[in-house]
């Protein structure tokens, strides 16, 4: 994976992640209520699946008491790896592998980039502005169609570098369940215009017993602290390498909510553009969901 493609991603994703933001009458619902009834209902300890570019990633997370939310997302193929965030701690973990990589390093480079304290402080002041654009029926059910939008000028664009700048998520379309107020879809726009990711969520299932160990690292894993942002660039690159063998991956599942190696066999194709392609997607989601949770916490605020 080039290296200034890995660092711009990290970037991209620290911005967003950072941003603030779920019983009413459904016929006179305004954007803020239905994001905050959404918020209600999906902003819980659960666990669901989102589709995206013909990959399904499964996704954990339960709200902390410090106000933020920890997260799991497991892919299987092309490749298999779990990236779990919990607090302060953040990891990238190769199964195959054994190894976890700490991510907590990437914060703080991240916030010495140029034009990203400006960005982060105009976003945090200004929040984000929501319409709701149309309600529709899609194969009979109602939808409301969600844009939220973000202070995003040509002055704070100016700031970051190119490459960053055209990938800044300026707009989100969220598309609600009108009767259970679930997320159906969301499609994330940069501020160019260009489409970053277009997300589709599934068999949302509640867990209100879901324990913490499922977002800490497994015993006998290998951890690796990267010193930056080109270290972990690096890392990255000798760890999805190609192995002049086939390799053999044990699944993670869950049992009893805990995360435990499986004794079933998955075999890893070839394929490294493939490969990065799909961490690329998957640090896109994590990032999508966090700042919607935040979204929901925000408008919760306002109400309040």
């Amino acid at each position: 994976m080039n290296t200034k493609k890995i660092i711009k991603a990290v970037v991209v994703s620290f911005i967003v992640m950072v941003m603030g933001t779920a019983n009413v009458s459904a016929d006179s619902l305004t954007a803020e209520q239905i994001m905050e009834q959404s918020g209600k209902v999906m902003g819980v300890a659960a666990h669901y699946r989102i589709v995206t570019q013909g990959m399904e990633i499964s996704i954990f997370q339960k709200p902390l008491p410090d106000g933020s939310l920890a997260m799991l997302t497991d892919i299987s193929a092309p490749i298999q790896r779990t990236t779990i965030m919990y607090g302060d701690n953040s990891y990238d973990l190769y199964l195959e592998q054994r190894i976890a990589v700490d991510t907590s390093v990437l914060r703080t480079e991240v916030k010495s980039t140029p034009g990203v304290s400006q960005l982060l402080s105009t976003i945090q002041d200004t929040g984000a502005t929501l319409n709701l654009t149309r309600t529709f029926t899609d194969n009979g059910r109602e939808y409301h169609e969600i844009e939220q939008a973000m202070p995003i000028t040509e002055e704070l664009l100016a700031n970051l570098p190119p490459q960053m700048a055209q990938s800044i998520p300026a707009k989100t379309r969220f598309i609600v369940d009108a009767e259970t107020f679930l997320i159906h879809a969301k499609e994330t726009i940069s501020s160019n215009g260009t489409r970053i990711a277009k997300l589709q969520f599934l068999g949302f299932e509640p867990m209100p017993d879901l324990t913490d160990d499922i977002f800490q690292v497994p015993e006998g894993f290998e951890i690796l602290s990267p010193k930056s942002i080109h270290e972990y660039a690096t890392l990255t690159r000798s760890i999805l390498a190609p192995k002049p063998e086939i390799q053999r991956l044990p699944p993670i599942v869950s049992r009893n909510n805990r995360r435990v190696a499986s004794d079933e066999e998955i075999y890893l194709p070839p394929g490294q553009a493939r490969k990065r392609t799909v961490l690329m997607v998957v640090n896109v989601i994590v990032i999508a969901m966090i700042v919607t949770f935040f979204l929901w916490r925000h408008w919760r605020k306002k109400k309040g």
